[in-house]
């Protein structure tokens, strides 16, 4: 669970404000410089995914194995 506030706190804090302002120079009409922050982003929302997928998993075989008991 950690992992997860972690990375939606650096997506929140670093992340999304960096795209935003590349997106206000695409909006502009200025050629924007590269970057690989789409890459982070795509690479933290993966790692968002297995996590949680993960914790439920585990939560739920949890959940089944007190309900067997």
């Amino acid at each position: 669970m950690g992992a997860i506030l972690l990375i939606l706190l650096l997506e929140t804090v670093w992340l999304l404000p960096v795209l935003d302002a590349r997106a206000e120079l695409v909006i502009a009409g200025t050629e924007a410089p590269f970057s690989n922050m789409h890459v982070f982003y795509i690479v933290f929302d993966a790692v968002k995914l297995i996590t949680l997928l993960a914790l439920g998993i585990a939560t739920l075989r949890q959940y089944l194995q007190e309900a067997v008991q």
